[in-house]
C-alpha cells in the first residue's frame, strides 16, 4: 500500500473511531458533525460503510438526503417522513405516508400501539404542531443531512431549524457536504455555532 493510501486509510479509522464515540457519549455533546470534502471523494460511501458497521451505535438512525429540499416545509415534511416511526408508517400502508400527508388525512400512533392516536386533517404546512409531538422521534437519534450543498434552500436556514434538537434534545447532527459548493452568505456563521467538529 502507498504512502497516500495508508495516510487515507488511517485518517478513515481515526474518523470512525471519533464518530462511534461522539455517536455514544452518554452526556449529549450538543454540536454537530460535518464530513466535508469535494465531489467524488467518497463522503456518503464513508457514511453508509460506517451505517452498515453494527458496532457504530444503538442509536436510531434517520438519514436524508438534502438534494433538492427547497424550504421549510418541504425539509419539515421530509425529516417528517423519515423519523417517522414504522407503526405511524404502518396506518398508512395503502396510501403510503406520502399520500396521506399530502391528502391532508395524517394519522399518528404516538405510543407504537398500531391505532392512531391523533389525526391531522390539514394540510402538511399547518401541521407543525404534530412535527413539535413527534420531535421525539429525534431524541436518541443520529440525524444524517447528506448533500448540504444541492439543497436549494439556504444553508443556515436549515441548520437553524435543526439545531434545537440539538441543543435541547438528545439528538446527534452529521452533515455531509462538498462545502465549496455552499452559495449561502450566512453559512460560515452559522457552522461556527452549530458545527463543533469537521
Amino acid at each position: 500500500m502507498g504512502e497516500d493510501a495508508t495516510k487515507m486509510s488511517t485518517e478513515r479509522a481515526d474518523a470512525t473511531a471519533f464518530l462511534k464515540e461522539w455517536a455514544n457519549c452518554p452526556t449529549n455533546p450538543h454540536f454537530a458533525v460535518l464530513i466535508e470534502g469535494p465531489w467524488g471523494c467518497g463522503k456518503t460511501h464513508f457514511v453508509k460503510r460506517l451505517l452498515e458497521d453494527e458496532s457504530f451505535t444503538n442509536r436510531k438512525i434517520i438519514y436524508l438526503s438534502l438534494f433538492g429540499i427547497s424550504d421549510a416545509n418541504s425539509f419539515q415534511t421530509q425529516l417528517f417522513l423519515a423519523s417517522a416511526s414504522e407503526a405511524t408508517k404502518r396506518l398508512h400502508a395503502g396510501a403510503g405516508l406520502l399520500g396521506s400527508v399530502i391528502k391532508g388525512v395524517l394519522r399518528i400512533d404516538l405510543n407504537e400501539d398500531q391505532k392512531p392516536d391523533a389525526n391531522a386533517n390539514l394540510s402538511f404546512s399547518g401541521a407543525e404542531k404534530w412535527i413539535d409531538k413527534i420531535s421525539g422521534n429525534l431524541d436518541n437519534a443520529v440525524l444524517i443531512l447528506d448533500d448540504l450543498e444541492r439543497c436549494p434552500m439556504s444553508a443556515s436556514n436549515l441548520l437553524g431549524i435543526v439545531n434545537p434538537f440539538l441543543e435541547h434534545g438528545d439528538a446527534r447532527l452529521l452533515i455531509v457536504a462538498n462545502t465549496e459548493k455552499v452559495t449561502d452568505d450566512k453559512f460560515e456563521a452559522v457552522r461556527e455555532k452549530v458545527v463543533g467538529q469537521s
